[in-house]
């Protein structure tokens, strides 16, 4: 629960002509992350990259298929699967589908031309709307007058008086058609010549003018008419066209399964052919498979095929960063587990924080957010929507029990405090007290994070920084020494000798690390050592003060929910009810939200930083997917 299950690297030797098989026998057991071998003399690498082409070309028509004629592919299972799918069986079926995509080919051209014609003449439709009150052939509109000047265009309501006025000056005359939405649509009649005059008191009014469609005769309303009756034709043109499409999905239905479930089956072998070298009759796949799982796969392979070999050894010390990092949780501990995986993957020989993470997440959230009422609203929310949070049911009910547990540690239920009596106390009751505690907290976890630095420093080989470091030995040293140097400080009004020495100490074998680690020279080497030392120091308190939030929302959150009760009080009737329940509601919804990410914030960045890399490989097995998807090469092991 604290690391990687143990991986093995496994080399299995088959047959060539078995791979279709073999491949599909991996993918149901779904335990083998393959990884690229390395190649011997005479071997050469891909081995069924004409496989792998077939299965890409039959995949894209079938899911192009799929998309023209409205096809949803069924689910996988095993039980339809076929038991291989080799290359005459796979080219038979992209044949197969090649025929059926030319006929799914002309429909699309069918659809795409009828939807262009139906689009272009709607665009022609709606321009003429906007004339269909104008009893004048719209091509006179376009053409050329002579010495009359012709304009369509459209004002605001509000503008059309001063409009008429102003044209009046200069015996231009208004001609109104149409008003829509507030514009008045309109024609304006004159002596051409006179556009100096026109042109400033159309801009004033914000004159827009309306374009003429292009190639359109005749009346609007005999035009509209007949714009509706092609529109009407190319509608059922695309009726039938659709109709067309319809019989040819329940035509090839039967033919469009069996394609599936034959690309669903040669997907494994068109997956692995970038992983296998082989010459001759015996190919060579390599991979990565847990330990546990071993059994199973030689059971599993001995069953299907004729013959095969496998090598098995442990990972070997310079490839541990190419073991992929297997974890299996309890369903409590999933949704923590993805927490933690958005910060970085656990490397394989390094420490699982997922345990950790969830029982100091846990405690922390209750301590921050401690209400009985509040903490079952959560549970009872958590619960209900359990579908929906799929595996964040445990989270948010973990959340509310945690809190529930610090309520009554409190004695507070939806902020009332009299009701019961407090296992402990009230934060209210002594906030200083809760502060010094937040930071003994702080203390313990930062203490934690750092033995854990040490651990994984060590692990990865690392001695002399996990003995020296700013996060190895050295370092905890010299916090632990700060820690006594204070702590002297507050209780005697001086520092201890002992606190004082170790202080020294440890801030010694700090600087000598330093200094060894820095490659500049002379003053300016000095200048870093301080600088690095002082950041130490300054890190070191400013991360155990952030610890202090943990009582300051304990804090707030009981004086919010005061407030919710001081103001429900001032209330009578459906009012005061109103605000208890619309203040809880906002104390549960806002601050538990902020609470959360405060939380996550001591976790990531004053927990994870100190000791977690996160630069693992994820576990991504070889397993069967539905036809026609892109192959994402697995999903994760938890």
């Amino acid at each position: 629960m604290f690391g990687a299950l143990p991986m093995r690297h496994v080399t299995l030797y088959l047959l060539r002509e078995e791979l279709p098989r073999a491949s599909v026998v991996l993918a149901r057991l779904g335990v083998i992350a393959p990884e690229e071998g390395k190649l011997e003399e005479g071997e050469v690498a891909r081995p069924g990259l004409d496989f792998q082409r077939s299965h890409h070309l039959a995949s894209q028509l079938f899911r192009k298929i799929a998309a023209s004629l409205d096809y949803t592919p069924d689910a996988v299972t095993q039980e339809h699967l076929p038991q291989q799918a080799d290359q005459q069986r796979l080219d038979t079926i992209l044949e197969s589908l090649q025929s059926v995509w030319h006929q799914c080919n002309r429909l699309e051209e069918q659809v795409r031309s009828l939807r262009e014609e139906i689009r272009h003449l709607s665009h022609q439709q709606q321009a003429v709307a906007k004339f269909f009150n104008l009893h004048l052939d719209l091509e006179k509109l376009s053409l050329d007058h002579g010495f009359l000047d012709m304009r369509v265009g459209s004002v605001d309501t509000s503008e059309l008086q001063r409009l008429r006025e102003s044209l009046a000056l200069v015996n231009f005359k208004v001609i109104e058609f149409d008003r829509q939405e507030g514009r008045v649509h309109l024609v304006l009649l004159g002596l051409k010549g006179l556009d100096a005059q026109l042109n400033p008191v159309l801009m004033a009014a914000g004159f827009k003018t309306l374009l003429i469609p292009q190639g359109l005769k005749g009346y609007p309303d005999e035009m509209h008419a007949g714009l509706e009756e092609r529109l009407a034709r190319l509608r059922e043109e695309q009726a039938d066209v659709e109709g067309e499409r319809t019989e040819l999905l329940e035509k090839y239905r039967t033919e469009l399964r069996e394609a599936e479930f034959v690309l669903a089956a040669a997907s494994p072998y068109a997956e692995l052919a970038d992983y296998l070298v082989g010459h001759g009759e015996i190919v060579t796949l390599q991979g990565w498979v847990p330990e546990v799982e071993l059994a199973a796969l030689a059971a599993d392979l001995r069953k299907e095929l004729t013959a095969f070999f496998r090598e098995v050894r442990s990972p070997l010390p310079g490839e541990i960063d190419r073991v992929p990092s297997v974890q299996r949780y309890p369903a409590f501990l999933r949704p923590f587990s993805i927490l933690v995986r958005n910060f970085g993957t656990p490397r394989y020989d390094e420490f699982d924080p997922t345990l950790l993470f969830a029982l100091t997440f846990i405690l922390m959230f209750g301590s921050m957010f401690g209400d009985i009422g509040h903490g079952a609203v959560i549970l009872v929310a958590g619960w209900f929507f359990r579908r929906k949070l799929a595996d964040f049911t445990w989270f948010i009910m973990l959340a509310g029990l945690s809190s529930i547990v610090f309520g009554f540690y409190y004695g507070s239920i939806f902020g009332h405090e009299e009701l019961i009596e407090p296992l402990w106390m009230s934060p209210m009751e002594d906030p200083v007290r809760l502060l010094v505690l937040a930071v003994y907290w702080g203390i313990g976890f930062i203490a934690i994070a750092n033995l854990l630095s040490i651990l994984n420093l060590w692990r990865l080989g690392l001695r002399r920084e996990a003995l020296l470091g700013q996060r190895g030995l050295a370092g905890l040293l010299f916090y632990a020494s700060l820690i006594l140097l204070v702590a002297d400080l507050q209780r005697e009004g001086s520092a201890g000798l002992l606190s004082l020495s170790i202080v020294v100490f440890g801030g010694a074998i700090l600087i000598a690390g330093a200094w060894r680690e820095t490659d500049a020279r002379g003053g300016e080497r000095l200048l870093i050592v301080v600088i690095e030392m002082v950041e130490t120091i300054l890190g070191y308190l400013s991360n155990t003060l952030s610890f202090l939030r943990v009582a300051a929302f304990s804090l707030n959150h009981a004086a919010l929910a005061f407030a919710v009760i001081t103001i429900a009080g001032m209330m009578d009737g459906v009012g005061h009810w109103l605000a208890l329940i619309i203040g809880n509601l906002v104390i549960i919804v806002l601050e538990g939200g902020i609470v959360l990410i405060q939380v996550l914030r001591l976790e990531y960045y004053e927990g994870f930083v100190r000791f977690f890399k996160g630069d693992g490989r994820v576990y991504k097995p070889l397993r069967l997917q539905q036809a026609g998807k892109q192959h994402p090469a697995g999903q994760e092991s938890i």
